[in-house]
């Protein structure tokens, strides 16, 4: 009976490179010991492992793609290689893979397999915003996106701050280039006297980490959050 292979759970760094300083060694020693890899992009997922184990031929890797358009069809036939025997690397664009990320499927289907799942620490934007808010870490939520259209969104916005006003930190995301008006949003629709932490470009050289009151944030100029990685806290 042939044995299973594993599932390994590779964090990558939040901005790129930087692999020597936020990966743990056991991630680099785990990479460098795999051949396949299921990634959210050949391009991230080939700056990864050259950063991390940069004498390694790319010939010699196999990459498997498993982003938001992937069929569950798809996600399936990943598994083949753990079920003859192969580990395989699960491998995110930036951060933790399953969390704010593809990859959640493979790993329940993983478990139902009886594919031993190892995660592996690493940077987590959602966890070092909170970190780094000064609210409350005890009780938090994480929504996500929030919706694009105004109305939807200024609704979402004004559920969320109930949460928030009792005292569970909520969490949530934005594309980049919509930041400006997220924050714009949130100055229109949430109380003003609930603290609001912005986190940007986190562990990058230009990070940005402020947080202070709605009513603060209607008086300042935001055009610095726009086109960057941002993770939103709301909370006291």
């Amino acid at each position: 009976m042939i044995e299973l292979g594993k599932l390994y759970l590779l964090p990558n760094t939040l901005t790129e490179g930087g692999y020597a300083s936020w990966l743990a060694p056991i991630v680099t020693e785990i990479t460098n010991n795999l051949t396949v890899f299921v990634v959210e992009s050949d391009k991230s997922a080939r700056r990864f492992i050259r950063g991390c184990t940069p004498k390694r031929p790319l010939e010699d890797i196999e990459l498997h793609l498993l982003n938001e358009h992937t069929h569950i069809a798809d996600v399936r036939a990943l598994l083949k290689p753990m079920l003859e025997g192969k580990n395989v690397g699960l491998l995110s664009d930036a951060g933790l893979p399953a969390v704010a990320d593809p990859g959640s499927q493979l790993v329940a289907l993983a478990h139902k397999k009886g594919i031993k799942v190892v995660p592996l620490p690493g940077p987590n934007s959602i966890m070092q915003a909170l970190q780094a808010s000064g609210f409350n870490g005890q009780k938090f939520v994480f929504h996500g996106y929030l919706p694009i259209d105004n109305s939807a969104r200024s609704q979402q916005l004004q559920y969320i701050q109930k949460g928030a006003k009792n005292g569970v930190s909520q969490i949530f995301i934005e594309t980049p280039y919509r930041n400006v008006a997220l924050i714009s949003a949130i100055c229109k629709n949430v109380d003003p006297m609930l603290g609001l932490c912005i986190a940007a470009n986190l562990n990058d050289e230009n990070e940005i980490i402020i947080s202070k009151t709605v009513a603060s944030w209607a008086k300042v100029e935001v055009d610095q959050f726009h086109k960057i990685p941002a993770v939103f806290v709301l909370g006291y």
